[in-house]
Protein backbone atom coordinates (compact mmCIF):
# COMPACT_ATOMS: atom_id res chain seq x y z
CA UNK A 1 0.00 0.00 0.00
CA UNK A 2 2.91 2.14 0.83
CA UNK A 3 4.60 1.78 -2.56
CA UNK A 4 1.17 2.70 -4.06
CA UNK A 5 1.03 5.75 -2.44
CA UNK A 6 4.65 6.32 -3.51
CA UNK A 7 3.66 6.05 -6.87
CA UNK A 8 0.80 8.07 -6.91
CA UNK A 9 2.71 11.02 -5.57
CA UNK A 10 5.61 10.51 -7.77
CA UNK A 11 3.25 10.85 -10.49
CA UNK A 12 1.31 13.99 -9.00
CA UNK A 13 4.90 15.41 -8.91
CA UNK A 14 4.72 14.85 -12.70
CA UNK A 15 1.81 15.70 -13.39
CA UNK A 16 2.39 19.42 -11.53
CA UNK A 17 5.56 19.49 -13.50
CA UNK A 18 3.80 19.17 -16.73
CA UNK A 19 0.79 21.56 -15.54
CA UNK A 20 3.97 24.41 -16.22
CA UNK A 21 3.92 22.90 -19.98
CA UNK A 22 2.78 25.35 -23.11
CA UNK A 23 -0.97 24.38 -23.17
CA UNK A 24 -0.45 24.68 -27.01
CA UNK A 25 2.35 22.51 -27.12
CA UNK A 26 1.77 18.18 -27.95
CA UNK A 27 2.55 16.85 -24.97
CA UNK A 28 4.73 13.41 -25.83
CA UNK A 29 1.88 10.88 -25.26
CA UNK A 30 -0.06 12.89 -27.44
CA UNK A 31 2.57 12.93 -29.74
CA UNK A 32 2.76 8.74 -29.33
CA UNK A 33 -0.42 8.05 -29.79
CA UNK A 34 -1.09 9.97 -32.87
CA UNK A 35 2.04 7.81 -34.10
CA UNK A 36 -0.54 4.68 -33.55
CA UNK A 37 -2.93 6.08 -34.93
CA UNK A 38 -1.14 6.78 -38.22
CA UNK A 39 0.15 3.24 -38.46
CA UNK A 40 -3.62 2.09 -38.24
CA UNK A 41 -4.91 4.67 -40.37
CA UNK A 42 -2.13 3.39 -43.03
CA UNK A 43 -2.66 -0.87 -42.62
CA UNK A 44 -6.22 0.05 -42.84
CA UNK A 45 -5.91 1.62 -46.41
CA UNK A 46 -3.16 -0.67 -47.65
CA UNK A 47 -5.77 -4.21 -46.77
CA UNK A 48 -8.41 -2.33 -49.38
CA UNK A 49 -5.88 0.01 -52.13
CA UNK A 50 -4.97 -2.36 -55.15
CA UNK A 51 -2.06 -2.60 -57.34
CA UNK A 52 -1.23 -3.01 -60.66
CA UNK A 53 1.20 -6.13 -61.41
CA UNK A 54 3.29 -3.90 -64.02
CA UNK A 55 3.90 -1.49 -60.83
CA UNK A 56 3.79 -4.07 -58.22
CA UNK A 57 7.04 -6.46 -60.07
CA UNK A 58 8.48 -2.58 -60.97
CA UNK A 59 8.67 -2.02 -57.26
CA UNK A 60 10.79 -5.25 -56.06
CA UNK A 61 13.95 -4.35 -56.39
CA UNK A 62 16.42 -7.16 -58.29
CA UNK A 63 20.07 -7.96 -59.29
CA UNK A 64 21.47 -7.40 -62.99
CA UNK A 65 20.68 -10.33 -64.85
CA UNK A 66 16.94 -11.26 -63.14
CA UNK A 67 14.90 -9.35 -65.05
CA UNK A 68 14.25 -11.64 -68.22
CA UNK A 69 10.60 -12.71 -68.75
CA UNK A 70 10.98 -16.14 -66.68
CA UNK A 71 12.00 -14.53 -63.69
CA UNK A 72 9.52 -11.20 -63.82
CA UNK A 73 6.69 -14.02 -64.02
CA UNK A 74 7.99 -15.94 -61.66
CA UNK A 75 7.72 -12.41 -59.36
CA UNK A 76 4.47 -11.75 -60.79
CA UNK A 77 2.91 -15.43 -59.92
CA UNK A 78 4.22 -14.75 -56.10
CA UNK A 79 2.69 -11.13 -55.83
CA UNK A 80 -0.60 -12.77 -57.14
CA UNK A 81 -1.19 -15.28 -54.73
CA UNK A 82 -2.53 -13.18 -52.21
CA UNK A 83 -4.90 -11.43 -54.24
CA UNK A 84 -4.11 -7.58 -55.92
CA UNK A 85 -4.35 -5.45 -52.76
CA UNK A 86 -1.21 -4.17 -51.09
CA UNK A 87 -1.37 -6.39 -48.09
CA UNK A 88 -3.69 -8.78 -47.43
CA UNK A 89 -5.82 -8.89 -43.57
CA UNK A 90 -3.82 -11.63 -42.54
CA UNK A 91 -0.48 -9.31 -42.95
CA UNK A 92 -2.26 -6.52 -41.32
CA UNK A 93 -3.04 -8.34 -38.36
CA UNK A 94 0.50 -8.93 -37.72
CA UNK A 95 2.07 -5.96 -38.63
CA UNK A 96 -0.25 -4.17 -36.11
CA UNK A 97 -0.15 -6.30 -32.98
CA UNK A 98 3.72 -6.48 -33.35
CA UNK A 99 3.89 -2.51 -33.53
CA UNK A 100 1.60 -2.08 -30.72
CA UNK A 101 3.24 -4.50 -28.58
CA UNK A 102 6.46 -2.61 -29.10
CA UNK A 103 4.49 0.20 -28.26
CA UNK A 104 2.88 -1.41 -25.82
CA UNK A 105 6.24 -1.99 -23.90
CA UNK A 106 7.56 2.09 -24.29
CA UNK A 107 3.90 3.16 -22.69
CA UNK A 108 4.49 0.86 -20.15
CA UNK A 109 8.49 1.67 -19.34
CA UNK A 110 7.38 5.31 -19.35
CA UNK A 111 4.17 5.83 -17.14
CA UNK A 112 5.66 3.21 -14.47
CA UNK A 113 6.86 3.70 -11.26
CA UNK A 114 10.22 2.83 -12.04
CA UNK A 115 10.38 5.99 -14.83
CA UNK A 116 8.97 8.55 -12.40
CA UNK A 117 11.06 7.37 -9.35
CA UNK A 118 14.15 7.82 -10.69
CA UNK A 119 13.67 10.50 -13.55
CA UNK A 120 10.88 12.82 -14.88
CA UNK A 121 8.53 11.70 -17.72
CA UNK A 122 5.84 13.86 -18.59
CA UNK A 123 2.31 11.78 -17.70
CA UNK A 124 0.33 14.13 -16.07
CA UNK A 125 -2.26 13.31 -19.25
CA UNK A 126 -1.62 9.38 -19.76
CA UNK A 127 -5.24 9.01 -18.04
CA UNK A 128 -6.82 11.66 -20.45
CA UNK A 129 -4.41 10.65 -23.75
CA UNK A 130 -4.97 6.81 -23.57
CA UNK A 131 -8.61 6.66 -21.91
CA UNK A 132 -10.94 4.22 -22.73
CA UNK A 133 -12.69 6.76 -25.26
CA UNK A 134 -9.50 6.30 -27.53
CA UNK A 135 -10.56 2.70 -27.88
CA UNK A 136 -13.78 3.61 -28.33
CA UNK A 137 -12.65 4.86 -31.92
CA UNK A 138 -11.46 1.59 -32.67
CA UNK A 139 -13.93 -1.44 -31.10
CA UNK A 140 -15.48 -2.35 -33.76
CA UNK A 141 -11.99 -2.94 -36.14
CA UNK A 142 -10.56 -6.29 -36.41
CA UNK A 143 -7.46 -5.10 -34.29
CA UNK A 144 -9.28 -3.93 -31.11
CA UNK A 145 -8.11 -6.67 -29.54
CA UNK A 146 -4.64 -5.24 -29.99
CA UNK A 147 -5.47 -1.86 -29.69
CA UNK A 148 -7.19 -1.82 -26.52
CA UNK A 149 -3.61 -3.35 -24.67
CA UNK A 150 -2.83 0.72 -24.60
CA UNK A 151 -6.13 2.04 -22.42
CA UNK A 152 -4.42 3.22 -19.28
CA UNK A 153 -7.44 3.19 -16.73
CA UNK A 154 -7.39 5.75 -13.15
CA UNK A 155 -7.03 3.61 -10.25
CA UNK A 156 -10.02 4.61 -8.85
CA UNK A 157 -12.14 4.01 -12.14
CA UNK A 158 -13.06 0.86 -13.93
CA UNK A 159 -14.59 0.66 -16.62
CA UNK A 160 -11.89 9.70 -37.82
CA UNK A 161 -9.03 9.49 -37.91
CA UNK A 162 -8.40 11.50 -41.23
CA UNK A 163 -5.01 11.73 -43.57
CA UNK A 164 -4.26 13.96 -46.08
CA UNK A 165 -4.72 12.90 -49.70
CA UNK A 166 -0.60 13.58 -50.27
CA UNK A 167 0.11 10.98 -47.39
CA UNK A 168 -1.99 8.53 -48.23
CA UNK A 169 -1.13 8.37 -52.09
CA UNK A 170 2.73 6.60 -50.40
CA UNK A 171 0.96 4.60 -47.82
CA UNK A 172 4.47 2.56 -47.45
CA UNK A 173 7.15 5.36 -46.93
CA UNK A 174 4.70 7.48 -44.71
CA UNK A 175 4.50 4.04 -42.40
CA UNK A 176 8.42 4.10 -42.94
CA UNK A 177 8.32 7.99 -41.46
CA UNK A 178 5.90 7.35 -38.86
CA UNK A 179 8.22 4.33 -37.07
CA UNK A 180 11.04 6.94 -37.91
CA UNK A 181 9.12 9.22 -35.45
CA UNK A 182 8.49 6.59 -32.37
CA UNK A 183 11.91 6.19 -32.94
CA UNK A 184 12.34 9.88 -32.75
CA UNK A 185 10.40 10.03 -29.82
CA UNK A 186 12.31 7.34 -28.12
CA UNK A 187 14.80 9.58 -28.41
CA UNK A 188 13.54 12.22 -26.95
CA UNK A 189 11.48 11.11 -23.81
CA UNK A 190 13.27 7.65 -23.10
CA UNK A 191 15.57 9.47 -21.23
CA UNK A 192 13.14 11.47 -19.10
CA UNK A 193 13.46 8.36 -17.06
CA UNK A 194 16.82 8.84 -15.19
CA UNK A 195 17.43 11.95 -13.70
CA UNK A 196 21.12 11.80 -11.86
CA UNK A 197 19.81 14.25 -9.08
CA UNK A 198 16.74 11.94 -8.49
CA UNK A 199 18.86 8.96 -8.52
CA UNK A 200 21.15 10.42 -6.02
CA UNK A 201 18.29 11.12 -3.83
CA UNK A 202 16.91 7.74 -3.80
CA UNK A 203 20.51 6.32 -3.02
CA UNK A 204 21.12 8.68 -0.07
CA UNK A 205 18.14 7.21 1.67
CA UNK A 206 19.44 4.27 1.91
CA UNK A 207 17.94 2.29 -1.29
CA UNK A 208 20.62 0.72 -3.75
CA UNK A 209 18.89 1.96 -7.17
CA UNK A 210 19.25 -1.13 -8.84
CA UNK A 211 16.52 -0.53 -11.25
CA UNK A 212 18.10 3.20 -12.06
CA UNK A 213 21.20 1.46 -14.02
CA UNK A 214 18.58 -0.97 -16.45
CA UNK A 215 16.62 2.45 -17.05
CA UNK A 216 19.68 3.76 -19.16
CA UNK A 217 19.04 0.59 -21.67
CA UNK A 218 15.56 1.09 -22.38
CA UNK A 219 16.10 3.54 -25.59
CA UNK A 220 18.58 0.88 -26.74
CA UNK A 221 16.20 -1.86 -26.22
CA UNK A 222 13.43 0.05 -27.99
CA UNK A 223 15.38 0.76 -30.64
CA UNK A 224 16.37 -2.88 -31.38
CA UNK A 225 12.82 -3.66 -31.06
CA UNK A 226 11.78 -1.09 -34.04
CA UNK A 227 14.51 -2.33 -36.20
CA UNK A 228 13.24 -5.95 -35.68
CA UNK A 229 10.01 -4.62 -36.79
CA UNK A 230 11.36 -2.59 -40.10
CA UNK A 231 13.33 -5.70 -41.08
CA UNK A 232 10.50 -7.78 -41.24
CA UNK A 233 8.85 -4.94 -43.20
CA UNK A 234 11.42 -4.68 -45.55
CA UNK A 235 11.60 -8.34 -46.02
CA UNK A 236 8.11 -8.62 -46.78
CA UNK A 237 8.23 -6.35 -49.48
CA UNK A 238 11.70 -7.21 -51.38
CA UNK A 239 12.34 -11.06 -50.71
CA UNK A 240 8.90 -12.97 -49.55
CA UNK A 241 6.69 -10.53 -51.87
CA UNK A 242 4.02 -10.15 -49.71
CA UNK A 243 3.18 -6.49 -50.47
CA UNK A 244 1.95 -5.03 -53.71
CA UNK A 245 3.16 -1.55 -53.87
CA UNK A 246 4.24 1.07 -56.72
CA UNK A 247 8.00 1.99 -57.86
CA UNK A 248 7.30 5.08 -55.80
CA UNK A 249 5.95 3.88 -52.91
CA UNK A 250 8.74 1.28 -51.77
CA UNK A 251 11.22 3.08 -49.44
CA UNK A 252 13.53 -0.08 -49.49
CA UNK A 253 13.87 0.05 -52.76
CA UNK A 254 17.82 0.49 -52.45
CA UNK A 255 17.90 -1.81 -49.78
CA UNK A 256 17.77 -4.74 -51.55
CA UNK A 257 19.02 -6.85 -48.66
CA UNK A 258 17.16 -5.15 -45.88
CA UNK A 259 20.53 -4.38 -44.65
CA UNK A 260 19.65 -2.50 -41.06
CA UNK A 261 22.66 -0.72 -40.55
CA UNK A 262 21.11 1.59 -44.05
CA UNK A 263 18.10 2.02 -42.26
CA UNK A 264 19.19 5.43 -40.54
CA UNK A 265 20.92 6.41 -43.35
CA UNK A 266 18.07 6.08 -45.55
CA UNK A 267 15.48 7.67 -43.39
CA UNK A 268 17.38 10.75 -43.03
CA UNK A 269 17.27 10.93 -46.91
CA UNK A 270 13.42 10.04 -46.66
CA UNK A 271 12.06 12.32 -44.05
CA UNK A 272 14.36 15.28 -45.65
CA UNK A 273 12.30 14.63 -48.94
CA UNK A 274 8.85 14.56 -46.60
CA UNK A 275 9.81 17.65 -44.83
CA UNK A 276 10.53 19.53 -48.37
CA UNK A 277 7.73 18.22 -50.09
CA UNK A 278 5.40 19.79 -47.49
CA UNK A 279 7.19 22.87 -47.23
CA UNK A 280 6.29 22.90 -51.15
CA UNK A 281 2.88 21.03 -50.49
CA UNK A 282 2.33 24.74 -48.16
CA UNK A 283 3.98 27.02 -50.55
CA UNK A 284 1.44 26.11 -53.18
CA UNK A 285 -1.47 26.47 -51.12
CA UNK A 286 -0.58 29.40 -49.71
CA UNK A 287 -0.20 30.74 -53.09
CA UNK A 288 -3.18 29.62 -54.50
CA UNK A 289 -5.01 30.83 -51.69
CA UNK A 290 -3.61 34.34 -52.35
CA UNK A 291 -4.37 34.24 -55.60
CA UNK A 292 -8.25 33.25 -55.05
CA UNK A 293 -8.27 36.23 -52.72
CA UNK A 294 -7.07 38.57 -55.36
CA UNK A 295 -9.65 37.45 -57.33
CA UNK A 296 -12.18 37.88 -55.13
CA UNK A 297 -11.01 41.53 -54.55
CA UNK A 298 -11.19 42.11 -58.33
CA UNK A 299 -14.23 40.84 -59.08
CA UNK A 300 -15.48 43.13 -56.06
CA UNK A 301 -13.85 46.06 -57.71
CA UNK A 302 -15.84 45.46 -61.00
Amino acid sequence: MLLKNLYLFALAGTASAGSDLDPGAKTPLVKLKKGVRTVITLVDYMVTAEVSDEDAVAAVPVEQGLENSRSTNKRKQKLRRNGNTMITSKIADRWLRKTINVVKWIQKKYTGQTCSKYGNPIVHDMYEVFSPKFFDNYKDTPYAKYIEQLVIEEPNRKAVRGMSESRIEKPLTTLYLNYAKVRLWIDENMSLCYDEDKVKNVKESGSKAAGAERIKKWAQIAEKKFFRLETRLCTNINKKLLVRTTPDDNPYFDNKDCDSDLFKEKRREKMNEEKKREREQKRREKALANEAKKNKKKNKKQ
